[in-house]
């Protein structure tokens, strides 16, 4: 547990520095699903603001290549 947050399914780029210290663990291993997957979370209200849209354009665009 770390900042008394409990358990966090996430990638393991964002825990690498505590997994090597020993800070956190991952009880049942680091190898797991593969997934290649993103989301981009918006208010709605939001979502068409046109730096959000170019900025979201350019995002995926580079996730593609």
């Amino acid at each position: 547990m770390a900042d008394g947050m409990g358990v966090c399914l996430e990638s393991l780029l964002l825990v690498h520095r505590e997994l090597e210290t020993g800070r956190l663990v991952a009880p049942l291993g680091v190898e797991g699903f593969k997934v290649n997957g993103y989301t981009m979370n918006l208010l709605k209200s939001r979502a068409e603001l046109p730096k959000l849209r170019s900025f979201q354009d350019w995002l995926f665009a580079e996730l593609d290549k």
